[in-house]
Protein backbone atom coordinates (compact mmCIF):
# COMPACT_ATOMS: atom_id res chain seq x y z
CA UNK A 1 0.00 0.00 0.00
CA UNK A 2 1.16 3.75 -0.57
CA UNK A 3 2.00 5.59 2.70
CA UNK A 4 -1.39 7.50 2.24
CA UNK A 5 -3.15 4.49 2.45
CA UNK A 6 -1.04 2.73 5.46
CA UNK A 7 -1.78 6.29 7.34
CA UNK A 8 -5.69 5.56 6.11
CA UNK A 9 -5.86 1.97 7.15
CA UNK A 10 -3.02 1.05 9.18
CA UNK A 11 -2.45 -1.58 6.78
CA UNK A 12 1.28 -1.85 6.01
CA UNK A 13 3.13 -3.65 3.14
CA UNK A 14 4.77 -5.93 6.21
CA UNK A 15 1.50 -6.38 7.98
CA UNK A 16 0.32 -7.75 4.30
CA UNK A 17 3.50 -10.07 4.19
CA UNK A 18 4.30 -11.34 7.14
CA UNK A 19 1.45 -10.95 9.31
CA UNK A 20 0.84 -9.32 12.98
CA UNK A 21 -1.40 -8.45 15.46
CA UNK A 22 -5.02 -7.20 13.97
CA UNK A 23 -5.98 -4.82 16.34
CA UNK A 24 -9.67 -4.65 14.88
CA UNK A 25 -9.64 -8.84 15.45
CA UNK A 26 -7.88 -8.48 18.59
CA UNK A 27 -5.30 -11.45 17.90
CA UNK A 28 -1.89 -12.34 16.53
CA UNK A 29 -3.04 -13.11 12.44
CA UNK A 30 -0.74 -14.81 9.61
CA UNK A 31 0.41 -13.03 6.11
CA UNK A 32 -2.00 -12.27 3.64
CA UNK A 33 -2.97 -15.14 1.42
CA UNK A 34 -2.36 -14.86 -2.24
CA UNK A 35 -4.96 -12.28 -4.12
CA UNK A 36 -5.86 -15.37 -6.47
CA UNK A 37 -6.78 -17.92 -3.71
CA UNK A 38 -9.13 -14.97 -2.33
CA UNK A 39 -10.52 -13.70 -5.53
CA UNK A 40 -11.32 -17.34 -6.29
CA UNK A 41 -12.91 -18.28 -3.09
CA UNK A 42 -14.56 -14.80 -3.21
CA UNK A 43 -16.18 -15.08 -6.73
CA UNK A 44 -17.50 -18.63 -5.63
CA UNK A 45 -18.84 -17.03 -2.50
CA UNK A 46 -20.92 -14.81 -4.47
CA UNK A 47 -22.03 -17.32 -7.29
CA UNK A 48 -23.27 -19.70 -4.53
CA UNK A 49 -24.90 -16.84 -2.89
CA UNK A 50 -26.61 -14.95 -5.26
CA UNK A 51 -28.29 -18.75 -6.09
CA UNK A 52 -29.03 -17.71 -9.99
CA UNK A 53 -29.56 -14.43 -9.57
CA UNK A 54 -27.45 -11.29 -10.91
CA UNK A 55 -25.26 -9.39 -8.45
CA UNK A 56 -24.33 -5.89 -7.48
CA UNK A 57 -21.51 -4.91 -5.95
CA UNK A 58 -22.13 -2.99 -3.10
CA UNK A 59 -18.88 -0.78 -1.15
CA UNK A 60 -18.70 2.50 0.49
CA UNK A 61 -16.35 4.47 -2.12
CA UNK A 62 -17.01 1.42 -4.42
CA UNK A 63 -14.56 3.04 -6.99
CA UNK A 64 -11.15 2.75 -4.93
CA UNK A 65 -12.28 -1.15 -4.32
CA UNK A 66 -12.88 -1.62 -8.19
CA UNK A 67 -10.03 0.01 -9.47
CA UNK A 68 -7.66 -2.13 -7.03
CA UNK A 69 -9.38 -5.26 -7.60
CA UNK A 70 -9.51 -4.88 -11.45
CA UNK A 71 -5.71 -3.95 -11.50
CA UNK A 72 -4.63 -6.92 -9.57
CA UNK A 73 -7.19 -8.93 -12.29
CA UNK A 74 -4.88 -7.41 -14.97
CA UNK A 75 -1.39 -8.32 -13.10
CA UNK A 76 -2.99 -11.86 -13.15
CA UNK A 77 -3.56 -11.50 -16.89
CA UNK A 78 -0.31 -10.23 -17.47
CA UNK A 79 1.63 -12.21 -15.17
CA UNK A 80 0.52 -15.73 -16.22
CA UNK A 81 -0.78 -14.75 -20.17
CA UNK A 82 -3.59 -16.59 -19.22
CA UNK A 83 -7.34 -16.24 -18.98
CA UNK A 84 -8.04 -14.55 -15.63
CA UNK A 85 -11.70 -13.67 -13.93
CA UNK A 86 -12.87 -10.12 -14.50
CA UNK A 87 -15.94 -8.42 -12.43
CA UNK A 88 -18.13 -9.12 -14.94
CA UNK A 89 -18.42 -12.72 -14.31
CA UNK A 90 -20.16 -12.33 -11.10
CA UNK A 91 -21.34 -8.76 -11.09
CA UNK A 92 -23.71 -7.00 -13.72
CA UNK A 93 -23.56 -3.59 -11.99
CA UNK A 94 -21.97 -1.41 -8.56
CA UNK A 95 -23.60 0.99 -6.05
CA UNK A 96 -21.07 3.49 -4.23
CA UNK A 97 -22.73 3.93 -1.00
CA UNK A 98 -20.29 6.97 -0.28
CA UNK A 99 -21.90 8.78 -3.69
CA UNK A 100 -25.07 7.36 -2.64
CA UNK A 101 -24.84 8.81 0.65
CA UNK A 102 -23.77 12.27 -0.31
CA UNK A 103 -26.54 12.64 -2.28
CA UNK A 104 -28.58 16.04 -1.16
CA UNK A 105 -31.98 14.56 -1.01
CA UNK A 106 -31.63 11.99 1.76
CA UNK A 107 -30.39 15.26 4.23
CA UNK A 108 -33.87 17.80 3.17
CA UNK A 109 -36.85 17.67 4.72
CA UNK A 110 -38.60 14.87 3.65
CA UNK A 111 -42.53 14.85 2.15
CA UNK A 112 -42.92 11.21 4.13
CA UNK A 113 -45.22 12.11 6.83
CA UNK A 114 -43.98 15.41 7.65
CA UNK A 115 -40.90 14.54 9.33
CA UNK A 116 -37.77 16.29 8.29
CA UNK A 117 -34.80 14.22 7.27
CA UNK A 118 -31.49 14.05 9.63
CA UNK A 119 -29.30 17.02 9.02
CA UNK A 120 -26.21 16.55 6.66
CA UNK A 121 -23.47 15.22 8.34
CA UNK A 122 -20.09 16.94 8.07
CA UNK A 123 -18.07 13.62 7.01
CA UNK A 124 -19.12 10.99 4.65
CA UNK A 125 -16.75 8.77 5.86
CA UNK A 126 -17.76 4.83 6.57
CA UNK A 127 -17.20 5.12 10.58
CA UNK A 128 -18.49 8.74 11.01
CA UNK A 129 -21.94 7.74 8.59
CA UNK A 130 -22.30 4.48 10.69
CA UNK A 131 -22.20 6.66 14.06
CA UNK A 132 -24.21 9.53 13.02
CA UNK A 133 -27.10 7.13 11.71
CA UNK A 134 -26.82 4.41 14.16
CA UNK A 135 -25.92 6.17 17.19
CA UNK A 136 -22.78 3.93 17.76
CA UNK A 137 -19.10 4.29 17.43
CA UNK A 138 -17.42 1.75 14.89
CA UNK A 139 -14.14 1.50 14.12
CA UNK A 140 -11.55 -0.05 12.26
CA UNK A 141 -13.59 0.63 8.75
CA UNK A 142 -10.84 -0.50 6.61
CA UNK A 143 -10.91 -4.14 8.04
CA UNK A 144 -13.12 -6.92 7.19
CA UNK A 145 -12.83 -7.47 10.74
CA UNK A 146 -14.25 -3.87 11.58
Amino acid sequence: PSKENEELTGITDHFLRNGGYDKAAEKEIGAARDFRKVYLDFQDFCINKANGRKLVFVAHNANFDLKMINGELRRWRFDEQESAPVLSDVFVSSLDTLKLFKEKQWWRTSSLGGRDSPPRPKSFSLSNLHSYVFDESFSNSHNAVG
